[in-house]
Formats: structure tokens, C-alpha cells, sequence
């Protein structure tokens, strides 16, 4: 075994380092595929970046769209809103989920777009 052999190995007067008791070491376990599996999906992937890059540039046309409101109360009370959804999906992970959301909330930015500009004629 890896155990004896070292022991034997350590133990011939050649060696300037003495002995070493390796009996308390134990040969690394793998971890099995539901660690793996829990381990990879906490870890953000390439896809994880780009919809998050999605989802921030989506915010953005949202502040932006809020200029367009014509009061100021409205304009208050809509950016309010707006933080409020996006903070209660912050902690979204799955990425049909995250695709779905930035999608509704395009389809909902172009509606309230055009509410604005209605308002504004």
C-alpha cells in the first residue's frame, strides 16, 4: 500500500528527514455526483453573467423610461416600484427563470413606453 511505502521509504538512514508516521493520513475521498451536482449549481456560469448583464442593462432602460413620466410623484412612485421587483427576484438562480423574467420585464418596459409616450401627446 501508499502507506507502507512511504514509511519504508522514510525510514532507510539515507533519508535526512527520519520518519514519518503517515497512518493518519487517508487518501482523499471523491465527493459523490449530489455534492457535485449542489457544489455546481451555487457556482455562477457564463450564461449566469450574461442575463445578469441583461437584467442590469434591462434596469437601466427602466430609469430611463421613468425620465418620460411627467410628474414627479409618478415618477417617484414607478422607480419605487420598479426597485421593489427587481430586489425581490434578486436572489433568482435558475436560468429559465432568470430568461423568463428579463423577457416579461422587456414586454412590461415596452407597455409602460408606451403608456408614457401616450401621455406625453
Amino acid at each position: 500500500s501508499l502507506r507502507l511505502r512511504l514509511r519504508l521509504r522514510l525510514r532507510q538512514p539515507s533519508s535526512p528527514w527520519g520518519t514519518l508516521d503517515v497512518s493518519g493520513i487517508r487518501p482523499r475521498k471523491h465527493q459523490n455526483s449530489t455534492s457535485m451536482a449542489a457544489s455546481a449549481a451555487a457556482r455562477p456560469t457564463l450564461q449566469h453573467f450574461l442575463l445578469r448583464q441583461s437584467a442590469l442593462n434591462l434596469y437601466r432602460q427602466y430609469v430611463r423610461a421613468s425620465r418620460l413620466a411627467q410628474d414627479g410623484t409618478a415618477r417617484s412612485s414607478l422607480m419605487e416600484e420598479v426597485r421593489r421587483e427587481f430586489a425581490s427576484r434578486r436572489d433568482v438562480t435558475d436560468l429559465h427563470t432568470i430568461k423568463y423574467l428579463v423577457s416579461d420585464g422587456a414586454t412590461r418596459l415596452n407597455q409602460l413606453k408606451g403608456m408614457l409616450n401616450m401621455q406625453r401627446s
